[in-house]
């Protein structure tokens, strides 16, 4: 499918705006309740004025989202341990774009959704503090933890010769079958006679 073909979710909603509530209108054979098509409308007049204020600054941007679509007042409504775990994290995001937009004066919302996919691809995601609470366990890598951090470090699997383990793994500048396929050396080419010498 030709990618302009594809029809955002704002887009369609827009669909529930045209039409009038009352039934007169065409339905389009969309298989919605009134009740529902009420929400739905709702739901396209908060994107579109969303949309209208995406070229502001990206934290005006964000915290506009955020009251628009009551997602404090839903974590506010979560049962308490979850609720301060799910603030806990929504501030940590927040920082994270409060710092991009420091970086950038003129940081925008594209420039930060941009940001936030390269850290998906290269990045394994964002390197944020570790969750807070005393009473929580954190699970870590071996190359993540450094155990300085807590009283406690259980570490599964600590057997000697197996974790950690004496030998290294095969280095494809000491092993040729462990060479990167890409990094092969393509054979030299046959030697053949050369048309512009005598006897050739």
């Amino acid at each position: 499918m030709d990618p302009s073909e594809v029809i955002s979710l704002a887009d369609a909603l827009d669909t529930f705006l045209e039409t009038p509530l009352d039934g007169t209108g065409d339905d389009h054979g969309l298989p919605f309740s009134p009740d529902a098509r009420v929400r739905f409308a709702r739901l396209a007049t908060e994107l579109r004025d969303l949309r209208r204020s995406l070229s502001d600054p990206l934290m005006d941007v964000l915290h506009r989202v955020l009251a628009v679509t009551g997602l404090e007042v839903e974590l506010s409504a979560s049962p308490h341990a979850l609720a301060a775990r799910r603030r806990e994290t929504l501030s940590n995001f927040l920082d994270v774009a409060a710092s991009f937009a420091a970086s950038d004066g003129e940081a925008t919302l594209l420039a930060f959704l941009g940001f936030l996919r390269t850290a998906a691809q290269y990045e394994k995601g964002l390197d944020n503090a570790l969750p807070g609470g005393e009473n929580t366990v954190k699970v870590l890598t071996a190359h993540k933890s450094k155990g300085l951090e807590w009283d406690v470090v259980a570490v599964p699997g600590l057997v000697t010769g197996t974790f950690p383990s004496a030998q290294g793994r095969e280095k494809w500048t000491a092993q040729g079958k462990v060479l990167p396929t890409s990094c092969a050396a393509t054979p030299p080419p046959s030697p053949t006679s050369n048309p512009g010498t005598p006897g050739a």
